[in-house]
């Protein structure tokens, strides 16, 4: 996988977790009211940020196989069939990678705010 430039491809395995977190009410403390990261990028340890550039790697191809399924599918539910078992399959990718899902979705946020993290992450992935 080529990554081209910084947070246009982090978009895509962000969102694509995103879809199936939001699946599932958050706890309040998750949530955030200002849109803002509850944490910086000076917060966030090495480990973090290479688990998520490899749950990010992992969740981009995901999404990608899921795409070039999604093409031959002709009803409704068969989608819907292969959008659960993508987002089972993120979601594994994920905690594989020590992450939960908040911790992930987090890190992201975290990414959109602050360029050099940004950078720093898609060097990350592109390894």
């Amino acid at each position: 996988m080529t990554i081209k430039s910084g947070l246009v491809h982090l978009t895509l395995p962000a969102a694509a977790i995103l879809a199936f977190a939001l699946a599932a009410p958050l706890p309040a403390s998750a949530q955030m009211d200002s849109g803002q990261p509850p944490i910086s990028a000076e917060d966030l340890s090495e480990t973090q940020l290479e688990s998520f550039a490899a749950a990010a790697t992992r969740v981009s191809e995901i999404t990608e196989q899921l795409q070039m399924q999604a093409q031959g599918v002709e009803n409704e539910e068969e989608l819907m069939q292969l959008q659960e078992q993508a987002n089972m399959q993120m979601l594994q990718a994920v905690e594989d990678e020590g992450l939960t899902v908040d911790e992930y979705n987090t890190i992201f946020q975290v990414a959109q705010v602050d360029p050099e993290l940004n950078a720093r992450l898609v060097e990350m992935m592109e390894r």
